[in-house]
């Protein structure tokens, strides 16, 4: 199935002024964005002032966020016509495609991604959702942009741990890949075009094998999110929030420990990721008292079904060979988190 996702790599910064004064003629645009951007990222492409502002992060995805979205759509007159243009993470993007989706049963829409995490993968496969009763994205739908208008000139204005959580996913991608990355570009702002197109052209060839996400390969993006969503629950839960890719990093080597647990991942690939986590990624603090809240928060994975037991995890027979998920008992579960806290040692 080909996919209906179109995205353009700039350059520069005039060319994507460019190509949103071509996208904007004639159509009325509504700016949405988070106020980190609005303070660095708004200026660099000519906007003065956006039409909405959320708070930053992971705080724009809440239900009230969601409902301030469309009562300030509804205030602006908006029209299932007007284009949203969504600039800013992958959090923004998220909670600003599920209001263009509901907003009149959908109006136009075009993600701008301003961190590495939006340009790799959150921008790309027209998943939106919010988070709900500390579910992560427990609410939401399908939605594909008109335009993903991707920057990587806008890297340079983010903070070590929001390039570090954008690493992350490129960590996965390299784990159900195979390419290799420089050791000294880890956490860098020195991101290659062709590194991000490479991440961006798997994600968008597993999406149209299943772009509703009904248990095929796309499952096999969710690697290390099983337990790192949990991970990033349990530290949203404390006030404490982890950065989306610092937490997936952490449930790599834990859901990679698991693969190996099932005689499919060879030890020297598990130890080669667990290197990498350990000397590049901050590590994700887990208490022993933590274990079954964990367990918890990991069942609400959306990839188990109502008569299964256990917790589904994306297994990797060896780095650039995923494949479905397993399900794996909380004993297990507490084996594979034991393993990383005593390989990072925390």
């Amino acid at each position: 199935m080909e996919s209906p996702l179109r995205y353009t790599l700039f350059e520069d910064l005039d060319e994507l002024r460019t190509r949103l004064r071509s996208l904007t003629s004639g159509r009325r645009a509504i700016w949405v964005t988070e106020s980190n951007c609005a303070d660095h990222c708004l200026d660099r492409i000519g906007i003065a002032s956006a039409g909405i502002v959320l708070p930053p992060g992971e705080e724009a995805k809440t239900a009230e966020q969601l409902i301030r979205l469309w009562s300030g759509l509804t205030d602006l007159g908006a029209t299932r016509g007007d284009l949203m243009i969504a600039i800013g993470g992958g959090a923004l993007l998220d909670v600003a495609g599920l209001s263009a989706a509901t907003y009149k049963r959908g109006m136009g829409l075009v993600y701008v991604p301003t961190t590495l995490l939006a340009d790799v993968d959150a921008s790309i496969g027209g998943k939106t959702a919010i988070d709900f009763e500390g579910v992560k994205n427990g609410v939401g739908t399908f939605y594909t942009p008109e335009e993903v208008l991707i920057a990587p000139a806008f890297l340079s204005t983010l903070p070590e741990l929001e390039l570090l959580s954008g690493w992350g996913e490129i960590l996965k991608y390299s784990m159900l890949t195979g390419f290799s990355v420089d050791e000294d570009l880890w956490g860098t702002a020195e991101v290659a075009p062709s590194l991000i197109r490479r991440c961006i052209d798997y994600k968008i060839e597993v999406v149209a094998s299943d772009p509703l996400d009904k248990g095929g390969r796309r499952q096999f993006l969710n690697l290390g999110h099983t337990l790192g969503h949990a991970l990033e629950a349990l530290h949203l839960s404390k006030g404490e929030p982890v950065p989306h890719g610092i937490a997936v990093a952490a449930g790599l080597v834990m859901e990679g420990y698991l693969s190996l647990r099932r005689d499919r991942l060879p030890q020297e690939d598990l130890m080669r990721l667990a290197r990498v986590v350990r000397d590049h990624f901050s590590p994700v603090s887990v208490l022993c008292t933590e274990y079954e809240q964990i367990h918890t928060l990991a069942r609400q994975d959306k990839k188990l079904r109502s008569t299964e037991e256990g917790v589904p995890v994306v297994m990797l027979d060896r780095i650039g060979k995923p494949a479905p998920a397993e399900l794996f008992t909380p004993k297990e579960l507490d084996e594979a988190i034991d393993f990383y806290r005593d390989f990072m040692q925390i």
